[in-house]
């Protein structure tokens, strides 16, 4: 085995060990039982209003990868695979299963390669500019219930929106320095398999021209105003399925704060980046919402319950959808690489 096969099953077992350490803590700090109550008690009418949100976050999500392409498949096939992206993103840590989007754009929809990289390089950049505002807003609304984290939180929003803006502005040269460097060592001889490295050159630079042509169509406003809205559906779907959960323990609609629900989440959220991000999140995802939502002045029980049910429940519903669309992409029917309309 070599040492990078060695250093990845490294990987994924210190993760699964620390999800499942995770787990086996928080289950320990609440009784089993509650938490099957509140699964059984969900309410139901609430529930049925997280579909919709749900929904409309995708509707929000197709429509700018619809519009950042420039190969553009029918909306119905954009949006099967876009379900399988949200299934998979959450398996790997770091969330590397969103690049499900680049194999199966390329390869189901048949759009060029330095297409979808492009596309999702621009939809992960916008992701974080849309954030960085109501991660601000949020700050200023909710106020004192953050005192203590306060600063770090709008410190942040700060640098991912300065980030942003620059990832955007620089995309295209530091594709093609990146490229350029590839193609430097690989006539010098200086890397293994110099073929490879010149390929993989070859659609850097292919990739920031399509960046270029991108950004020369002048789609990236209306890509920003949907980034908004895929992000403002995400944390209102949330916050409705958290209102679902929570109506059986007597807190019925208009006793949750929004902004704070989104500063919890938030959190929650961010936890699926970190490279010990475990198997669908499971123990990282709960332990930060925890975290989180206690400091927003949750009991500990109500906040580790909350954060295993919304996260099953999405999780569920996520996956469900997720691999109908696989299997429907996947189908010997389905247009194939190379297929016309």
């Amino acid at each position: 085995m070599t040492s990078v096969a060695k250093r990845g099953n490294l990987r994924w077992i210190i993760s699964i060990s620390v999800s499942g350490g995770l787990v086996y803590y928080l289950l320990g700090r609440i009784e089993l039982r509650d938490l099957l109550d509140t699964l059984r008690n969900v309410h139901l009418p609430s529930l049925s209003l997280f579909v919709v949100v749900s929904l409309g976050g995708l509707a929000a999500r197709v429509g700018r990868y619809w519009l950042l392409l420039e190969i553009r498949p029918t909306f119905r096939d954009l949006a099967l695979v876009t379900l399988v992206r949200n299934c998979l993103v959450d398996l790997l840590p770091a969330r590397l299963g969103s690049l499900s989007f680049v194999y199966f754009a390329t390869t189901r929809l048949n759009v060029p390669v330095q297409d979808s990289l492009a596309t999702f390089f621009l939809a992960l950049v916008f992701d974080m500019v849309a954030i960085a505002p109501l991660l601000a807003v949020a700050i200023l609304v909710v106020g004192g219930a953050v005192s203590a984290g306060g600063g770090a939180l709008a410190v942040l929003a700060i640098a991912l929106l300065a980030v942003s803006i620059v990832a955007v502005l620089l995309m295209a040269p530091a594709l093609d320095l990146g490229a350029g460097i590839m193609r430097r060592c690989a006539a010098g001889n200086r890397l293994a398999r110099v073929e490879l490295w010149t390929k993989l050159a070859g659609l850097a630079t292919d990739t920031a021209e399509q960046v270029r042509r991108v950004r020369q169509r002048g789609v990236l406003l209306p890509v920003l105003l949907l980034s908004l809205l895929v992000r403002f559906f995400k944390f209102g779907a949330y916050y409705v399925l958290l209102q679902a959960v929570l109506m059986s323990h007597g807190m019925g609609w208009g006793t949750l704060n929004f902004f704070e629900v989104f500063l919890g989440v938030a959190g929650a959220e961010l936890s699926a980046t970190l490279p010990l991000h475990g198997i669908a999140g499971l123990g990282t995802y709960e332990a930060a919402w925890a975290l989180g939502f206690t400091r927003l002045g949750f009991t500990e029980e109500l906040a580790i319950l909350s954060g295993f049910a919304t996260h099953l429940i999405s999780q569920v519903y996520d996956y469900g959808l997720g691999l109908a669309a696989l299997v429907w992409i996947m189908r010997p029917g389905f247009r194939r690489p190379g297929e016309g309309e």
